[in-house]
C-alpha cells in the first residue's frame, strides 16, 4: 500500500538465489517494480556488509539494479557461453522469468540482453516463450475440464479486522477477553468464524473462574469434546495470525492495537447502517410517505 518499487538483498548462495526468484515471481504478480541490491563476491550477507562498512551499504542501496539484472548475473556464474549446454540451461533459466514481465517494452529489453549473451536472435527466443505460454495454457485448460478448482471465499476488511480481534482477545482472554462483549459483528461475521466467536463470548465467563487454564486451552478442549475439527483448526489458524501480528509488542502496545480495529469496526459499521438507512428513506421518497422520511432521517442524525 505504500510503495510501487521493492528492492531486494538476498545472500549470494544458493538459497539466497532461490528466494530471489520466488520473491520476484511473488512480487511481479502483484505489479511492484522489482530491483535487487548486488554486493560483492566477498560479502557473505547483507547483515556481514551493514555491521562491517555501512557505508558500503548505503552506497549499494541507492544504486539498486532491474532484478532480471541481478538474476542474469546470478544465472551466468560459472557457465561457459562457448558450451551449447550451458548456454541451454541459462535459456532454460532466464526465459520464465522473462516471460512473467507484462510491459511489452522492458520484456523486449531483456530478450534483446539474453539474446546477445547466448549468440541467439531474439526473436527465436521470443518464439520460444509464445510456445511455452500456448503449452501452459493448454494444459490450465485441460486441468479445468476435469475439475474447476472452488474460489475460496474472499474476506471483506471487516470480516479481516474481525477475525484478527477474535484471534488476539482469544490469546489474551486474561487481560482483553472483555473486548469479546463490546465487538460488533451484526454483519461481519459469518459461518464458522461466527460460531467461534460465539463460543469464545459464550466462555469467556468461564475461563475467568479458571486462571489456571486459557480461553485458547478451553476452547479447543471444547470442540475436541463435541469433534469439531472445523472450529478447532480455525482457532488455530487465528491464534496463529494474532500471534504474527502481536508478537513484537507489549501488552500495552497491544490494547492500543486492539481499541484501534474495535474503533475502526464500529465506524464500518455505523457506516454500513447509515446506507441502508439512506436507501430507505430514498424507497419511502418515492412512495411520498413523507412520515417514514422524517422518521429515517431522525434515526440518521442520532
Amino acid at each position: 500500500r505504500y510503495t510501487k518499487t521493492l528492492i531486494f538483498c538476498f545472500d549470494r548462495d544458493a538459497a539466497g538465489l532461490n528466494a530471489a526468484k520466488r520473491g520476484m515471481t511473488i512480487a511481479r504478480a502483484q505489479n511492484f517494480d522489482v530491483r535487487a541490491i548486488i554486493m560483492s563476491e566477498d560479502v557473505k550477507d547483507p547483515d556481514d556488509l551493514v555491521q562491517k562498512n555501512p557505508e558500503a551499504w548505503a552506497q549499494l542501496a541507492k544504486h539498486s539494479v532491474p532484478v532480471m539484472e541481478y538474476l542474469i548475473e546470478r544465472t551466468l556464474a560459472g557457465k561457459n557461453l562457448t558450451k551449447v549446454d550451458d548456454k541451454r540451461a541459462i535459456a532454460k533459466e532466464l526465459l520464465p522469468f522473462i516471460q512473467e514481465i507484462k510491459d511489452v517494452v522492458e520484456q523486449e529489453h531483456w530478450l534483446q540482453v539474453v539474446g546477445n549473451l547466448l549468440a541467439v536472435e531474439p526473436a527465436t527466443l521470443r518464439t520460444s516463450i509464445r510456445q511455452t505460454e500456448t503449452k501452459n495454457k493448454s494444459n490450465t485448460n485441460r486441468v479445468q475440464e476435469v475439475k474447476k478448482p472452488a474460489v475460496p471465499a474472499k474476506h471483506t476488511k471487516e470480516e479481516g479486522i474481525v477475525t484478527l480481534l477474535l484471534g488476539v482477545l482469544i490469546n489474551n482472554a486474561q487481560t482483553l477477553g472483555g473486548y469479546l462483549q463490546e465487538l460488533s459483528i451484526d454483519a461481519s461475521l459469518q459461518g464458522l468464524e461466527r460460531e467461534l466467536y460465539n463460543q469464545a463470548r459464550d466462555l469467556y465467563t468461564g475461563a475467568q473462574n479458571t486462571p489456571d487454564q486459557t480461553l485458547f486451552s478451553r476452547l479447543r478442549d471444547h470442540f475436541d469434546a463435541h469433534d469439531r475439527e472445523d472450529l478447532k483448526q480455525l482457532l488455530i489458524k487465528l491464534s496463529l495470525l494474532a500471534d504474527r501480528t502481536f508478537s513484537q509488542l507489549s501488552p500495552a502496545q497491544v490494547e492500543d492495537q486492539v481499541k484501534t480495529l474495535c474503533a475502526l469496526l464500529g465506524h464500518s459499521e455505523s457506516q454500513r447502517k447509515r446506507k441502508i438507512i439512506a436507501t430507505k428513506i430514498r424507497q419511502a421518497e418515492q412512495l411520498g410517505d413523507q412520515e417514514a422520511v422524517q422518521k429515517l432521517l431522525s434515526e440518521l442524525s442520532q
